[in-house]
This record gives structure tokens, C-alpha cells and sequence, in this order.
């Protein structure tokens, strides 16, 4: 998954970006760091929503990173992800009831309602500086 990842983004970075979001969701996080430190050169952040514990394991660093997860999540509850808070190195956005799949499980209501809750730190997020 990572090589994958990895030759799309040579396909477009000679097109001058110079700074970059990695937005990965769940099993994607796991890439998301080993991506982000390849990237040499480039202003980089981490946009992480439902980590698995694999990208927990290891600190960040300087990699401006926002950690998006619902309290409902069972990686929520797993050791890496309480010594990952702890680290301090990334910022999380931990929303009560929100299970893997950012849903209230059983009622799709305050699943919808919810999604507020899950966009509005990403759009802020994005909307502030770049990593590095």
C-alpha cells in the first residue's frame, strides 16, 4: 500500500506543491507516517482519523498532526492509544459515543448529527499552517 501511495504522489509532486496533508483513515494511518517522513523537502501535517494502534506505536515528532477518534472506538480503549495522548506530540479531537466509523452504533440520527463534530477540527485544522 505504501509503494502505491507512494507512486501516485511522485506522479504530482514535480507539479510544485511544496506543502502537503496526509489524510489517512483507519488502516491507512499505518502509512501515513512512514509517507509523511519520506517526504524531505516538503511542509507536511497528519490528518489521522481512526488510527490503528501500528501508527500509535511510534511519536510523530514534529509532524503536525490532528488525531480524530470517538470515544465508542475500540482502539480508543487500547493501551497505544492512551500512550499516545499521553506523548503529547499530536493534537486529538475525541469525540464522545463515535464508534470506528465515526457512527453512534443504533441510531443513525445522532450518527448524521454527529458528523459536525468530526469535520469541524479537520476544516480547522486544514485551514491553519502547514508542518515543518
Amino acid at each position: 500500500m505504501l509503494a502505491d501511495v507512494r507512486a501516485a504522489l511522485d506522479e504530482v509532486l514535480p507539479r510544485g506543491y511544496r506543502e502537503i496533508c496526509i489524510a489517512a483513515k483507519s488502516l491507512g494511518s499505518a502509512i501515513a507516517l512512514p509517507l509523511a517522513r519520506s517526504l524531505a523537502g516538503y511542509r507536511v501535517s497528519l490528518l489521522i482519523l481512526t488510527p490503528v494502534p501500528q501508527f500509535l506505536t511510534e511519536p510523530v515528532g514534529d509532524l503536525r498532526t490532528l488525531v480524530v477518534i470517538g470515544t465508542n472506538d475500540p482502539v480508543y480503549h487500547m493501551t497505544e492509544c492512551g500512550a499516545a495522548r499521553k506523548r503529547a506530540d499530536a493534537e486529538w479531537a475525541v469525540i464522545p459515543g463515535l464508534d470506528h466509523g465515526f457512527n453512534v452504533p443504533g441510531d443513525w440520527k445522532a450518527s448524521a448529527a454527529a458528523l459536525e463534530q468530526v469535520i469541524a477540527p479537520c476544516v480547522r485544522f486544514l485551514a491553519g499552517p502547514a508542518g515543518r
